[in-house]
């Protein structure tokens, strides 16, 4: 099994949109979620995965300071950002595909394979 983390990226009113959509909109988002759980479920195992708040909540700590600082968001100078993200052990990148296609439209998809380096468990 290969490890994969797949990054919901949305766009900077992610968030204002998730909060004025019908419960129909949310649902229909929701659906596409829970499909994903259970396909990767069913082909390997869902070993995290969770929403994310808005950046301005978060903090960083940036590389090149010294000494090291803790630094608030918004971080990265770009239109986008991650909302979410899975971590999911699934048997190949062929599969890692076919999952990565049952998430929301809403969402660009960035997945990427993770080495084991021996910190977390697998």
């Amino acid at each position: 099994m290969a490890r994969f983390m797949f990054l919901l990226i949305g766009e900077p009113d992610h968030h204002d949109r998730w909060e004025a959509a019908s419960e129909e909109e949310r649902q229909r988002v929701l659906d596409h979620y829970m499909a994903f759980a259970s396909a990767v479920s069913q082909r390997g195992a869902l070993v995290a995965g969770e929403a994310l708040e808005r950046p301005s909540g978060g903090f960083s700590v940036p590389r090149d300071a010294e000494p090291r600082l803790v630094a608030d968001g918004p971080f990265a100078e770009t239109a986008e950002q991650i909302v979410g993200f899975y971590l999911a052990d699934l048997p190949s990148r062929a599969v890692a595909e076919e999952v990565a296609m049952l998430l929301p439209a809403e969402h660009s998809v960035e997945v990427r394979s993770c080495p084991d380096v021996g910190v977390t468990p697998r």
